[in-house]
């Protein structure tokens, strides 16, 4: 089950959209300020970010600076009233995935909200640039220069499936594991 962070300050949207997340099977947890937040994700991992912008004590475009400077690039849909084209611009630039204008069709998050989830599961590998893909098998294999190859394969451990990438020099013996999931 996917586990979604909502940050909304008025308690009756609030109540609303975490019930509305629940009926569809995501697992909410709230917060109704910015220190709830960042009390809740040094404590936890989300899939998603619901955050409105205008809130108490940290406002939304400074918890995303700072998540993403504490290296937690969890997506970001900003739900807000502020609708001019500076305010979702800026949602944008710090790098938010999606933003939504109060009011809001209920169904219109839910589809945001599933689509960007079905892309975080389709993503296997992130920032590489310039880089020719190869399929072997069930292996997705990145040559990102002449020398590494980069192969993302999924193991399970301990019952939980994990991503491992694996870098090996061609013809070397060189060889890196990092586990994250």
């Amino acid at each position: 089950m996917n586990k979604i962070l909502l940050l909304e300050d008025d308690h009756i949207l609030l109540e609303t959209v975490e019930e509305l997340l629940e009926i569809h099977d995501y697992k909410v947890d709230i917060a109704q300020n910015g220190d709830e937040v960042l009390d809740l994700t040094f404590n936890n991992n989300y899939a998603l970010y619901i955050f409105d912008i205008n809130v108490p004590k940290i406002n939304g475009f400074k918890l995303i600076e700072l998540l993403r400077k504490a290296d937690d690039f969890t997506p970001v849909i900003y739900i807000s009233a502020l609708t001019d084209i500076k305010s979702i611009t800026t949602g944008f630039s710090l790098g938010a995935v999606d933003y939504l204008k109060k009011p809001f069709h209920p169904q219109e998050l839910i589809l945001r909200v599933k689509n960007i989830l079905n892309q975080k599961k389709n993503i296997e590998y992130k920032n590489i640039a310039n880089c020719d893909a190869v399929k072997i098998d069930e292996y997705e294999v990145i040559a990102d220069s002449d020398y590494v190859l980069q192969i993302y394969i999924k193991v399970k451990l301990k019952g939980k499936w994990i991503d491992l990438k694996t870098s090996a020099r061609k013809g070397g013996f060189e060889e890196e594991v990092l586990l994250w999931g």
